[in-house]
């Protein structure tokens, strides 16, 4: 699968096993699809602390979230408030899970995302990425969250040709009146790449 491929029919058990590998702690799928398109390997960690993000934008979001979280439940998904985003809207990205959970929506996918990245994806599914690859990366983070209904920071270092150096990604599940996880909060912060 190269790096402008469209899934193929091995797609979904790429993402199958790259998420049971995440959430055991392990990515040798996802490492695997980055070396194949000389990419560096993406990291994640879960449970993110505040001192943990250099980003004040992230940290921010991870405020709102435990502030939304109650007893040890999950935020409600009708606490998200875009005027409380305000001062990070750009950088935010609204998923909502799709056909099972098995893709996921992008309902707002941030200005400054998409300006940075060159692509808009409101209204699109994250299967629909350009980069397979990447596809798989990403479904296997949102699907492991969900799986978990715990936070991930994901960061990755783009591929040296492309002007963004870096995506530092924070992904942050919230849940429906019933339980489940009904939307991802993702708060996404590109650094650009220095001559």
């Amino acid at each position: 699968m190269a790096t402008g491929d469209h899934p193929t029919a091995d797609f979904p058990q790429l993402v199958d096993t790259a998420t049971r590998e995440l959430i055991a702690g392990r990515a040798d799928t996802i490492a695997r699809l980055f070396t194949a398109i000389e990419s560096p390997l993406p990291t994640t960690h879960w449970d993110p602390t505040a001192d943990s993000l250099d980003s004040d934008r992230l940290r921010f979001l991870l405020e709102i979230w435990q502030e939304a979280a109650s007893q040890g439940r999950l935020p409600s998904s009708r606490s998200i408030d875009p005027m409380r985003l305000a001062p990070v809207l750009g950088y935010v990205m609204l998923l909502e899970p799709i056909d099972g959970g098995t893709d996921f929506r992008y309902r707002v996918y941030g200005s400054i995302i998409a300006e940075h990245s060159g692509i808009e994806m409101t209204g699109k599914r994250v299967r629909d990425l350009p980069s397979a690859p990447v596809a798989v990366y990403l479904l296997a983070t949102y699907r492991a969250v969900c799986q978990t209904r715990r936070p991930m920071f994901a960061h990755h270092t783009t591929h040296y040709d492309i002007q963004i150096a870096e995506w530092s990604r924070l992904i942050l599940p919230f849940a429906a009146d019933d339980g489940t996880v009904d939307r991802l909060l993702v708060g996404n912060v590109p650094s650009m790449r220095t001559a």
